[in-house]
Parts: C-alpha cells; sequence; structure tokens
C-alpha cells in the first residue's frame, strides 16, 4: 500500500511538473499580468520614472479625431503638461504629434486604424509621432500607456491599404519616453511598428532618442524584413517583455543614421520572443562605431534564430567609408523551439540553410508585396539559435550546452552556432 502511494505521488509530481512547464511555454510574456513592465530602467537604460498621480487630467472626447487629439495635445503641453485620457471605442488616427510633459492614457478595448485618407496625406505613414518633425527640437518627459491585459488592451490595426512603410510609434528626437502594454495586429506593411529614426535641425545638426522604455507589447503578422522595434539610432534604449509573431522583434540595425555618422549606444533587451518569423534579435552595425547591445533573455518559437548577427558594410551614403561595429556586446540566456515549417526567411538567406534542412523550404509567403525577390520571404525550418558571418567585431555569447533547444528533428540541428565565413 505504501508502494502504491508513493507511486501515486510520483506521477501527480510528474503530471504538475509537465503541466506548468506547458504552461511556462505558452505564456505570453507580454502580458502585464504575467511580466512586471517594472522597473522601467535596466543596464542605465530606460524610462526614469515620473510621478503622475499630481497632474491634472483631460479627457478626449470619445471617438475623437486626430485633429482634435492634436489640439488637445498642443493646450495641455503649453499648460505644463498632464494627462490625457482616450476612452474606450474606435479612432482613426494620423500622424498624431505627441508634445513635452504629455501622458496619454488609452482604456482597455480600445482600437485605432489609419483613415483611408492617409493613402493620399503626405509625410510620415504613423499612428504617433515623438520628435520626429524637422526642427522641432527637443521632446521630454512622455508616457503612453495602455489598460488591460493582453485579451482587452488597446490594440492598433495596420493594412496594407499602400505600399508606404506605416508606423505605430515613429520616434526621434525625445528624452525620458515610456510606450506600455499595446498590442498590434499587422498585414506585412512595409516598416517597423516602432521606428527609432533622427530629427534633423538644419542641414548638419542630428538628434536623436535617449532614455527610452519600450515594454509589454505583442505584435502579429509582422513582415519578414522588418518587425516590432527597430532601433536605427538611440542611446539607452530598454526592450522588454516584447513578442513578434513573424519578422524580428527587436531589428538592431544602423541604417537610416549612417549618412551622418550617427548610431546607437547602450540597447538593452530583456525577455523578447520571435514567432514563426525569422528572428527575436537582429544586429546589423552598418558603418558606423556603435556601442553595446546587451541581450539577457531571447526565445525563439518557430523561427528561423534566435539571433542573427551581420558583418557591417560601407553603403554610398555611408558618410564613414569603413565596416561598423558594436562594442562591448553580449548575450545571454538564448533558447529556442525549432519548427521545420514555420519559420519566414527571405529568398536570399535560404543559402545558409544546411543542407539536411533545405528540404523544409516551403512556398512563398503570399501577402508579401516586396518587388525584389531576393528580399521576398518564404516558409522554411528553424535553422539554428545563433546565425553569425562576423569578422569586424565580436559578441560574447552563450556556450552551446548553455543554449536550450525543443522542437522538431532536433537531431537534424548539428550546430546551435552556426558561423558563416
Amino acid at each position: 500500500m505504501i508502494k502504491l502511494k508513493i507511486v501515486v505521488f510520483a506521477i501527480f509530481c510528474l503530471f504538475t511538473i509537465t503541466t506548468n512547464i506547458a504552461q511556462n511555454n505558452d505564456q505570453d510574456i507580454s502580458d502585464i499580468e504575467e511580466s512586471n513592465p517594472k522597473p522601467y530602467r535596466r543596464e542605465d537604460a530606460g524610462y526614469k520614472e515620473i510621478n503622475t498621480s499630481n497632474l491634472p487630467v483631460f479627457k478626449f472626447k470619445k471617438r475623437g479625431t486626430s485633429d482634435r487629439l492634436n489640439a488637445l495635445i498642443e493646450k495641455v503641453s503649453r499648460k505644463g503638461g498632464g494627462i490625457i485620457q482616450i476612452p474606450s471605442g474606435n479612432y482613426e488616427f494620423f500622424q498624431v504629434k505627441v508634445k513635452s510633459n504629455i501622458h496619454l492614457r488609452f482604456e482597455k478595448n480600445t482600437v485605432i486604424k489609419f483613415p483611408l485618407s492617409s493613402i493620399r496625406a503626405r509625410g510620415e505613414k504613423s499612428f504617433f509621432m515623438i520628435g520626429r518633425l524637422e526642427d522641432e527640437g527637443q521632446i521630454r518627459n512622455v508616457s503612453i500607456i495602455g489598460e488591460g491585459n493582453a485579451q482587452n488592451r488597446p490594440k492598433f490595426i495596420l493594412k496594407q491599404i499602400d505600399l508606404k512603410h506605416r508606423r505605430v510609434f515613429s520616434i526621434g528626437r525625445v528624452e525620458n519616453l515610456l510606450i506600455q502594454n499595446f498590442t498590434i495586429d499587422d498585414e506585412l506593411t512595409f516598416g517597423s511598428s516602432i521606428a527609432f529614426n533622427l530629427q534633423k535641425n538644419g542641414k548638419t545638426n542630428m538628434h536623436r532618442a535617449k532614455n527610452v522604455t519600450v515594454t509589454n507589447i505583442s505584435m502579429t503578422g509582422a513582415d519578414q524584413g522588418y518587425g516590432l522595434a527597430q532601433t536605427n539610432v538611440g542611446e539607452n534604449i530598454l526592450l522588454k517583455n516584447l513578442v513578434c509573431e513573424g519578422g524580428m522583434t527587436c531589428r538592431i540595425e544602423a541604417h537610416t543614421g549612417r549618412k551622418y555618422n550617427v548610431g546607437l549606444d547602450n540597447i538593452v533587451i530583456q525577455n523578447v520572443v520571435s514567432k514563426k518569423g525569422k528572428a527575436a534579435v537582429l544586429l546589423q552595425p552598418h558603418s558606423i562605431i556603435n556601442g553595446r547591445v546587451l541581450v539577457n533573455g531571447a526565445k525563439s518559437i518557430g523561427s528561423a534564430w534566435v539571433v542573427f548577427l551581420r558583418e557591417g558594410f560601407v553603403a554610398k551614403d555611408s558618410k564613414r567609408r569603413a565596416k561598423g561595429v558594436f562594442y562591448g556586446s553580449k548575450m545571454e540566456n538564448l533558447s529556442m523551439k525549432y519548427s521545420n515549417s514555420t519559420a519566414v526567411l527571405s529568398q536570399k538567406n535560404i543559402k545558409y540553410v544546411p543542407e539536411e534542412l533545405k528540404k523544409f523550404v516551403g512556398k512563398k509567403v503570399k501577402k508579401d508585396k516586396k518587388k525584389k525577390k531576393a528580399e521576398a520571404g518564404v516558409y522554411g525550418p528553424s535553422v539554428a539559435p545563433v546565425f553569425s558571418n562576423l569578422k569586424s567585431y565580436t559578441v560574447e555569447l552563450p556556450s552551446e550546452d548553455d543554449i536550450k533547444v525543443s522542437g522538431e528533428d532536433i537531431n537534424l540541428r548539428k550546430q546551435k552556432i552556426l558561423v558563416i565565413k
């Protein structure tokens, strides 16, 4: 009888452990009920929290327009700042310009789309612009927060109504910014949904964002060439608790700053997941000498890679005429769940798929509208946790034994760190 009790107890414990593992695998790390957005700073990167409890509160009219929201933002900013509450409902916003000391609060069950008129409009195709206008000057102390959990928090919907770059948040010259708790539903539109670029002041002065936290955001339907967050430029940026289905979760690429030799420094990435896409983290320095990128906790579930590390290059418009680097970068706590069919690769990257996995390369992604065939997406296998063709700089990586893997046909994946020379 005692032996029977021991066996039953052991089976119960095994069931409990297995169930907990399954729950952990299915956990949505972007859900604010599962992953705490605080602290907002890590490794000297991120938003310096401001006490907003004593600020005046202004209520936005339900189903109001972009023009009305812009007018209210201007009014509140001139008064020294405050909280603007946006009630639940359906909105069509376009080119909302966020000013200093503005704290936007979106109620749960809010849906935001682009108006069809945005097709004909000039300028950036963005919902919100923060310090992106030329000669706008410094924007300071802004927070944009959604209420609710992953099931009912505010949602941005992006549709392929044209082939222009479309963004949720376009970030330029801002110091101290928090973006927290949203869902993004994309349809393979061009451009990353949250993008960091320069603000131009005259012909020679360029300014980038500093002290920014982007946390607890999920995205579906991302194009494989883009994704959730892309830092072209920036300093002390924390990207945390992010999940992206398709594309890349964190694209750290010194692209648009290369013309002015302005890049990236102290980009900290914590607890990010890529699902059925390309990678959780991409590094591409272009021609700029960049500072460090620190990654602690990156996971791929059915994507091609966890991290994709690229050698820099010199473009026609590069001000600095040498390959770029990321100095002092480190990645740890990497994990991957392999799939033979759900990853999305560009045509040009199929050459990096080992021969034993090429039989799993499948059909072209139907809604991929890229004109260049080499950049179009195709479905295929998870390849390896790490891709690297680095020669000009190094990134500290965990050992292969410390990279956790699971999923389909583990025996076919002979390398966890795939180095291309």
